[in-house]
This record gives C-alpha cells, structure tokens and sequence, in this order.
C-alpha cells in the first residue's frame, strides 16, 4: 500500500524515501547489530546478520521490547533520511509508518494518511505475516495523528493511482 503509493507519488516527479529500505540496511551496520545483540541475545543473528523474522517475533510481542529496539533503530533511521531529503530537489514523499512517534513529524510539510478496511489490510498481511505479527500491526495501525490529506486504499490500482495524482495536485509545496 503505502510503498506503492509512493511509488506513484515518484512517476510524478517526486523524491521518494522508503523508511523501510533505510531501515534495512541499517540492520546491516555493524554497530548497530552490535547494539542488537547486547539488547536481544544471540538468538537474533544468523549467519553473523540481523534475523528480522526472530527480532520481529520477540518486538511485536512485547511493547518494553519494540521500544528497546527503536530506540536503538531511530536515531539513524532520521539521519539518513535528513540527509536524502538535504540532497533532494523538489517535492519530497517519506513513506514512514510510524513517522510521529519517531520525532519526524516536524521535518515534513505536509503529511498522508493512507488507509485502507480492515479486511483489505489483514488479507495483505496474511500472505507475508503470522497472526501474533498481524494483531501488533493492525493495532499499530489503528494510530490517527494529525495528517493533511487522506487516500483511501480499498478498491484498484487504477482508483488509487486517481486518489494519489489528486493529493499530489492538492498538497504539492
């Protein structure tokens, strides 16, 4: 939903930054696997890198755990995108789900709230998640903060691709 979104926010001529793909190779930093094993054990490592399936398993299960681990994750989640949004011209789309509570809400101009019915979503998880996994989600999900512009994911991609080119239209800064 909200990658496929942003790709689409970048077909028309937006910089796209996916927190998710910054997320990813900052699991691969040695310090901060380092910092990931101190926190979580061995038990988090195969093959001397971060398992994201295990560390998954342990965070969504436990609050204390998921605010452990993004306190070790977002500080260089912000720096990195800082600087790709310092280097970028033009309007710029961050696809971050969890963008207020890691301190970025005031970095950006406008924000999209993307959304989609509850059966829609559970039915995108299903396909990649386990059930503990997808409760934690859905319920992470159900967060409103404040947002300027809302795009409704139920229904095509061709009614999705009109909703993004319209909000791309209303909130271009």
């Amino acid at each position: 939903g909200k990658t496929e979104i942003g790709k689409m926010f970048k077909k028309m001529g937006a910089q796209f930054i996916e927190a998710d793909k910054i997320v990813h190779n900052i699991y691969k930093k040695k310090e901060i696997i380092t910092k990931i094993v101190k926190k979580f054990g061995k038990k988090v490592l195969k093959k001397g890198k971060i398992d994201r399936g295990k560390l998954r398993e342990i965070v969504f299960k436990n609050k204390n755990e998921l605010a452990k681990l993004e306190k070790i994750m977002w500080p260089s989640v912000k720096k990195e995108i800082k600087y790709i949004a310092s280097k970028a011209k033009g309007t710029i789309v961050v696809e971050a789900t969890k963008l207020y509570e890691a301190g970025m809400g005031k970095f950006v101009d406008k924000v999209i709230l993307v959304e989609a019915k509850k059966k829609v979503r559970i039915g995108r998880l299903k396909k990649k998640l386990n059930e503990i996994v997808i409760k934690r989600l859905m319920n992470a999900q159900r967060k409103r903060h404040y947002f300027d512009y809302r795009i409704l994911n139920n229904n095509s991609k061709k009614d999705l691709e009109k909703s993004v080119k319209k909000a791309f239209q209303t909130l271009k800064v």
